[in-house]
């Protein structure tokens, strides 16, 4: 007999007469496309085969129905896959009925168990990549002191340093490490927290989720310290690599926003991620969402001189990296670009003014390539591999309309700023206008 033809139609008494292995399988083995019964069933408005399929559920031992319920990641879990398990389904699919159904008969309220939680957070944060193929390799973050505390305007590095960053050719953000990375698999492997994932559902799931136990803590007292957390004392929501905030300004959903900086630190942040872990003030400048960024200033607890951890990257320097000229006239009375550090790599405001904004702008252009090795943009790739010279163009390119109010910025800079800031060098030695 064909258990997933015909499961529907079985009562519980039936399924019981069969083998262990065969009512496991009615549970995880595909029945169509790629999801699994109890995956399916979890996001289907029409609840009724659920409760089914979770008494099937409960006819299992206790580790297995922790497996069906919490869908472990295969052993390969990471580049394209995502895990996936019915509680996150139902919260991602808005079915409240589900979710409630789901949490009483044992599925984790925080989406996922500690250890996947911990493992994507180094898969997707604190992993950096090596040569293609080879894949990931483990990466241990450096503290504040290991590149130069964040309050200093330059930090020294040897000329070994400098040599190796040139010879190697490496194109970096300015914002993070050279081979920081964030390894590009589907979205939901930055919502696996049910809490995170919640609030770009509903506020009633989220009430559900946090009321059955899940972890909110580290996004209620204040994070705004600089070193990066120990991994052995992390709780499940200091192991998410995204905030409920940061999930409700992503979806741009303001009324959520609205209600969730009254719950949590309005400051919170996924510390978790190293110099990646911005405010989410900083995080709706990074992303251009400007009625967000206006929610989260006028906000009495705001803090927007925190700097981001390791690198040091102020509000002000990514509002001039996105070229945000409104969100620049916004904030010109409540942080005087003369009050604004460098960051940990002697990056000024005018520094980052004038880097070019991808990595293609530096191949393009040859004067570039010989001493600039970092950029604007505030996205990050997978791989930054040596550019090799038959790729590099012998041919500077034309300005184009970005380019335009990018100078534009930078004169306004360079008008207010004191003259000594032209001569300011970065960690390679650059001034601004270099």
């Amino acid at each position: 007999m064909d258990k997933h033809v015909t499961l529907e139609s079985c009562s519980l008494g039936e399924v019981r007469t069969w083998d262990y292995e065969e009512i496991y399988a009615s549970l995880v083995d595909p029945d169509s496309g790629f999801d699994e019964p109890l995956l399916s069933a979890a996001g289907e408005e029409d609840s009724s085969r659920l409760p089914l399929l979770l008494q099937i559920a409960q006819l299992l031992d206790s580790e297995d129905r922790e497996t069906v319920l919490t869908e472990n990641p295969p052993p390969d879990f990471g580049g394209g896959l995502c895990l996936r398990n019915p509680l996150l389904r139902a919260i991602e699919t808005k079915r409240s009925e589900n979710v409630r159904l789901l949490l009483e008969l044992g599925a984790d309220p925080d989406g996922a168990l500690r250890e996947t939680q911990l493992f994507n957070a180094r898969l997707l944060r604190r992993f950096t990549t090596i040569p293609y193929m080879r894949g990931p390799e483990l990466w241990n973050p450096p503290t504040a002191e290991d590149v130069g505390s964040v309050p200093h305007e330059f930090i020294p590095l040897t000329e070994d340093e400098l040599l190796k960053r040139r010879e190697e050719g490496r194109v970096s953000t300015f914002w993070a490490e050279p081979r920081k990375t964030r390894i590009e698999v589907p979205l939901e492997n930055g919502l696996l927290n049910s809490v995170v994932q919640a609030w770009a559902s509903t506020a009633a799931i989220l009430n559900q989720v946090r009321d059955s136990g899940a972890d909110i803590s580290h996004w209620q007292g204040s994070v705004a310290h600089e070193l990066l957390p120990e991994e052995d004392e992390l709780s499940p929501s200091a192991l998410a690599i995204s905030t409920p905030l940061h999930s409700a300004i992503a979806v741009d959903d303001m009324e959520m926003l609205q209600i969730l900086v009254e719950r949590f630190d309005v400051n919170s942040r996924a510390m978790v991620s190293g110099s990646l872990a911005l405010t989410p003030v900083q995080y709706a400048v990074a992303i251009g969402r400007m009625e967000a960024f206006r929610i989260l200033r006028a906000h009495r607890d705001a803090d927007l001189n925190l700097l981001t951890p390791v690198s040091g990257v102020d509000l002000l320097h990514i509002a001039v990296a996105t070229l945000g000229t409104e969100i620049l006239d916004a904030l010109a009375d409540d942080v005087p670009v003369s009050k604004v550090p460098a960051t940990a790599l002697g990056h000024s405001l005018l520094h980052v003014a004038c880097l070019p904004y991808k990595k293609q702008e530096v191949q393009a252009s040859p004067k570039i390539v010989e001493s600039i090795h970092d950029t604007r943009n505030m996205h990050w790739t997978r791989f930054r591999l040596p550019v090799p010279d038959h790729h590099r163009s012998q041919q500077c390119r034309d300005l184009d309309d970005e380019t335009s109010r990018q100078a534009v910025i930078c004169k306004n800079l360079v008008e207010e700023l004191r003259p000594e800031e032209l001569q300011r060098p970065d960690y390679c030695g650059n001034t601004p206008l270099h």
